[in-house]
């Protein structure tokens, strides 16, 4: 667990691919305030408006966003990935953010099998 006990400061994220927030809330429970969240789909962003309605939310795709305004202000970029299972492949931007944000940390959810022998040509490739 994540604690903010060396200062009053909270821990700032940014949320990727962010649905309705469910990550964002866990985040929150953790320590964090998300600074931005970036999500596509016009009933999630909804939906991710009505639950935190403080938090900037981008409803466009990753692709369009300019991450470096970011660089030193973010401790974690966190976000779903399918890997190269989503027809979109949104793994290279992924990728891209965290280099573009340079966070103290990330946070990859969903990626059941990246690692195994079968992805591992798609994995050495990003």
């Amino acid at each position: 667990m994540v604690t903010t006990t060396h200062s009053d400061k909270a821990l700032r994220s940014i949320d990727l691919f962010a649905g309705a927030g469910g990550l964002s809330l866990g985040l929150k429970s953790a320590g964090f305030s998300t600074t931005l969240a970036v999500e596509l789909d016009e009933v999630a962003t909804y939906t991710y408006r009505s639950n935190f309605p403080n938090t900037k939310i981008a409803q466009l795709s990753i692709e369009h966003v300019d991450f470096t305004r970011y660089e030193g202000q973010i401790d974690l970029v966190a976000g779903q990935q399918r890997a190269q299972a989503d027809h979109r492949n949104m793994l290279p931007q992924y990728v891209r953010a965290i280099r573009e944000v340079r966070p103290k940390a990330f946070l990859m959810e969903n990626v059941a099998g990246l690692a195994s022998p079968r992805h591992r040509q798609y994995l050495d490739s990003i």
